[in-house]
């Protein structure tokens, strides 16, 4: 089982243009996360996540919603399988978000967004860009942060790139860090 971030734009901040096609592109990706063996993780707000998440649900996968507010109406996301009053607002909700998964897959975003990549990147966590669908998804392609380069922010476009791309992220740092746990068992 991989656990995978979904974090990006919610609708107020895109274009009507912009959200058509990415719409279909976030609903196929959530499918094929979902038939990957992936449990999806997302901030709950009405947007791009929300069309992964209905992906996801209509393919029988799991989804867990960490919600920033302390009640939210249930039926606001009928989409995911858990939905989790968190009640920390926006930045500390982020943080919980970032440390309860493995990789992240961003798609468009704003400030909130930005936010969410910043503390992925300094937790070292695999990101994966979605290619052309705006905000400081398109702004980060291929880049890093800043000049420590911890983690470079890759960025496709097909979504079935997206997710082989994170998977093998996602194996390699597990193998690494079991490596790592061996060889301080050893060195005690």
């Amino acid at each position: 089982m991989y656990k995978i971030g979904i974090i990006g734009s919610s609708y107020d901040i895109l274009e009507n243009e912009e959200i058509h096609g990415l719409q279909e592109k976030c609903y196929e990706l959530g499918i094929k996360l979902a038939k990957s063996n992936a449990v999806i993780f997302s901030g709950g707000d009405n947007g791009l996540c929300t069309d992964v998440l209905k992906g996801v649900y209509d393919a029988g996968g799991l989804s867990i919603e960490l919600l920033p507010d302390e009640y939210q109406d249930p039926q606001k996301n009928s989409y995911s399988t858990i939905q989790i009053n968190t009640g920390l607002g926006y930045g500390i909700r982020d943080i919980l978000l970032i440390r309860s998964v493995e990789g992240v897959i961003s798609i468009g975003g704003g400030a909130g967004t930005l936010g969410e990549l910043a503390y992925a990147y300094n937790s070292r966590k695999p990101i994966i860009a979605i290619k052309n669908s705006g905000g400081w998804s398109d702004k980060l392609n291929n880049q890093y942060i800043d000049n420590r380069r911890k983690i470079l922010i890759d960025s496709l476009d097909s979504v079935d790139q997206v997710i082989e791309s994170l998977l093998n992220k996602i194996k390699k740092k597990r193998r690494f860090e079991q490596i790592s746990s061996s060889f301080q068992k050893w060195g005690n």
